[in-house]
Parts: C-alpha cells; structure tokens; sequence
C-alpha cells in the first residue's frame, strides 16, 4: 500500500484535482522546483529507460536544467516504485568517477552511492524517483575520451521499478517562475553554500529552496563520498580578477565552472578542474577569470557578468569544516 508523499498531502489539502492549476507557494516551491525538473528529463524520455548523455552539457537555456557541468556526463532515469518503494542501482566496474543519486519528488536526496561493482538496493518516500548517474569526462574535447565515459554509462542498471509514465502535478508555471527568480536573487545575495538533504527535517526549508532554485539537483554532504558545491557572487565580466588557494584535497577531484546570471553554462573557456588545472611553485592554486588566454588556468566569461559554482568531490575534511571558501576573487593589479 502507498503510503501519503509530502506532495500529496498537499494537493489533497488544497484540495486541486489533475485538471486544475497548482498554485505555488513557499509551502510547495520544492515540490514545484522538483516536478518542473522531473519534466524536463521525462521529454528526452527518461520515464521510459536509461537516459544517457553523449554529449557534454549544452550552454544556456537549452539545458534540461540549471548548473549542469563539464566534469561528467548525465544519465537519467525516472522511475516509478514498487509498493514497497525500493529498486536496485548497479554501478560498474569503471576507472572513472561514477555516482548514483537518488531525488524524490519531494526534492530530498536519500542516497549518493559511489561503491562500483555492485547492486545497491534502495527506498524512496515518493511514487517516483529520478536517479542522476554521473560518470567522469577526462576530455570534455577528446572523442576518444567520451568514447571511454560512454561505455561505463552503457553498463548502468535500474531494477526492480513499475512500468508507468510520469506525469507532473499541474503547478502553475508563472508563480513557479516567479517564485524562482527571487530564490536566485537571494541565494546569490546571501552568499551561503548549495545546501540540500536527505530527508525532511534535517535543514530549514527556505534555505533548501533557495539551493533548489539556484541549483536544483544536490546532496548532503558525506565526508569522501558525496560533493559539495559553493557559489559566488555575479560580477562583471569586464574586469581581470584572479584568486589563489591551497589544494582542498577532496577525494576526487575539484571544478570551477562559470555561469551566466541564470544559472547556466557559458560557451567559451569556462570549465576547469584539478586534473587539468596547473598549481604554483608553492603547491596553490590561482584561479584566473577575463585576464587573457596567457594568464594561468584562465577562464572567460567573454566580458560578460558571470558567477561561479565551486564542486568538491568526494568532499574534504578541510572543506566541510568550512575552512575552505574561494568565492570572491580579487582585480588584477
């Protein structure tokens, strides 16, 4: 038997039927935020199989979602659960990173597994889930390189779920629009790291719509096994900044990635991580932004205003404890 969702207590208190509008509110941004993701992925057809991206995330509004990166490529599934509410992952054998993360609809994220070789049983709170596979890109410009992530993505499994097609609650898309803009203002004015959970409770709710709307699609944190990602402030593209920090040491690897003032990927040299980037005599790091293709890990917004998101793999100790935050770079001189 099916147990009520966060989600359907709150349809059946307001008591909408399918055929009628949604509206959103604080009360259920996250649901919204969540369904208005989940449809997304479900028009590529990740209610029906294994979805999986052959190609490295495209720029702007054409991505399925906000803050996609060039550090892996996606698969997607949308699964609807059995009565019991568990299914199966595998994860292959791979030399490369490769993740599964669960999402409910609820937008809560009850596991990130990073074990490979095995079958991973898992249960949800929701009617359906969306399992977010990532696999390592080495070369986001190599054929061959995708040639190689390509084939451990052929080998990711989901069983044990429910034939059935996901149909998103009908919330009204203007208020969600709305509603969203201003969560992006305020996480970006507020300056606080992506924050999300693995259930209900755990964190003040506001705090995780605001990550949802800024970045939907995290995980909390997990010393060594699940990432944590921090954002800076936009600011204009017109100006040299550079910004240098020690190795944080994460168990995988480290990324920057440049986005435009909505959250998405920008075209150009945007993208860098710490097996590509090249360190100082001292073992640090300088990060370069809009100071020129001869500057040192250089990356360019093309003078336009650009913020960044930070993704720690496997994350550190040195950045749980918070000692670790290089978010606010400063003028080349």
């Amino acid at each position: 038997m099916r147990t009520p969702t966060i989600l359907s207590a709150l349809l059946l208190g307001l008591g909408f039927c399918q055929a009628e509008t949604i509206p959103v509110t604080a009360d259920n941004f996250a649901q919204a935020e969540t369904a208005w993701n989940f449809t997304n992925w479900k028009k590529l057809g990740a209610d029906k199989a294994i979805v999986p991206l052959r190609d490295v995330s495209p720029t702007g509004p054409e991505a399925p979602t906000v803050r996609m990166n060039w550090d892996t490529l996606y698969s997607i599934r949308i699964v609807k659960v059995a009565d019991d509410h568990t299914f199966t992952v595998h994860l292959p054998e791979s030399e490369l990173y490769m993740s599964a993360h669960i999402l409910d609809e609820d937008g809560f994220a009850p596991y990130y597994l990073i074990e490979k070789g095995k079958d991973h049983e898992v249960k949800v709170n929701t009617d359906y889930a969306l399992i977010i596979f990532r696999t390592e890109i080495l070369d986001r410009k190599s054929p061959e390189s995708l040639k190689i992530t390509h084939a451990s993505q052929d080998k990711i499994k989901v069983t044990g779920v429910m034939d059935g097609e996901y149909v998103p609650p009908p919330f009204d898309q203007e208020q969600l629009e709305k509603l969203r803009t201003e969560y992006k203002a305020e996480f970006l004015k507020r300056g606080d790291d992506f924050t999300y959970a693995k259930g209900p409770g755990r964190v003040d709710q506001h705090v995780l719509d605001l990550s949802h709307a800024a970045g939907w699609g995290g995980m909390e944190p997990e010393l060594d096994v699940s990432n944590v990602y921090m954002s800076s402030d936009t600011m204009p593209g017109d100006v040299a900044r550079s910004i240098t920090f020690e190795d944080p040491k994460n168990k995988f690897f480290t990324s920057f990635t440049l986005y435009d003032a909505d959250g998405y990927l920008m075209d150009g040299e945007t993208h860098i991580n710490s097996k590509m980037w090249k360190p100082n005599p001292d073992g640090t790091i300088t990060i370069h932004f809009n100071a020129g293709a001869d500057a040192v890990n250089n990356l360019s917004s093309g003078g336009k205003p650009f913020n960044y998101t930070i993704r720690n793999y496997g994350v550190s100790r040195k950045v749980l404890d918070g000692a670790w935050k290089p978010l606010k770079p400063e003028p080349v001189k």
